[in-house]
C-alpha cells in the first residue's frame, strides 16, 4: 500500500492505492495531519477543543495510525492519553500496531503492547504483525512480538512463512 499527501489548510486529500493499484480519494483532518507530522502540541489543542481523538479518516485510519506509522512516541503517548483505541482498525483492518510493526517504530510497539495493544488482531487478508515483521526481517520486532504471546495469521503465503520462521499459530 503506498499513500501520496498532499497538505490543504482544512483538510488533506490522500490517495490511497489498493492491492489492486486503484486510486481512492481520502479525506484526512487536522487532528490526522498533525498526528502524522508530529505536531504534538497542535494534536492536544484539537483535542481539548473537542475533535474526537478517535476520529477516522475516509480510510479507517485514526491519529494513531498515522502517528504509530510516522514513528512520532510524543504524539502516540498524547493520543492514548486522551483515550485513543489502541486496537482502532482501517479499512483494510490494520490496526496502530500493524503500522509500529511495520515501521520498525519498536519503542511505540512496546507502549502500545502495554496500553493494551493485542498482537494478534489480523488485517483483512488474515496477516497479523507477526507475519509481516518476519517476512521482512525486522527480528527486533518479531522478539518483541513473540515476547508479548503474537502468533501467525491466517494467510495462506505469509502466515506459512511466519510459521516456518518458527512462529506459533
Amino acid at each position: 500500500m503506498s499513500i501520496t499527501t498532499w497538505s490543504s489548510a482544512v483538510a488533506a486529500t490522500l490517495f490511497f492505492v489498493s492491492a489492486s493499484g486503484v486510486s481512492v480519494p481520502v479525506q484526512a483532518g487536522p487532528i490526522h495531519d498533525a498526528a502524522k507530522a508530529g505536531d504534538v502540541e497542535q494534536v492536544k489543542r484539537l483535542v481539548d477543543a473537542g475533535t474526537d481523538v478517535n476520529e477516522k479518516d475516509a480510510a479507517y485510519k485514526t491519529a494513531l495510525h498515522w502517528a504509530a506509522d510516522a514513528g512520532h512516541m510524543d504524539v502516540v503517548q498524547v493520543l492514548v492519553a486522551k483515550g485513543a483505541n489502541v486496537n482502532a482498525k482501517d479499512v483494510t483492518d490494520v490496526t496502530p500496531i500493524q503500522f509500529a510493526a511495520l515501521g520498525q517504530h519498536e519503542s511505540i510497539l512496546e507502549f502500545l503492547i502495554a496500553k493494551g495493544g493485542d498482537v494478534n488482531l489480523a488485517d483483512s487478508e488474515g496477516i497479523t504483525a507477526l507475519d509481516d515483521a518476519t517476512r521482512r526481517g525486522y527480528m527486533g520486532v518479531v522478539e518483541i512480538l513473540k515476547r508479548a504471546g503474537a502468533k501467525c495469521g491466517t494467510s495462506d503465503h505469509y502466515s506459512e512463512n511466519c510459521k516456518q520462521a518458527g512462529g506459533s499459530e
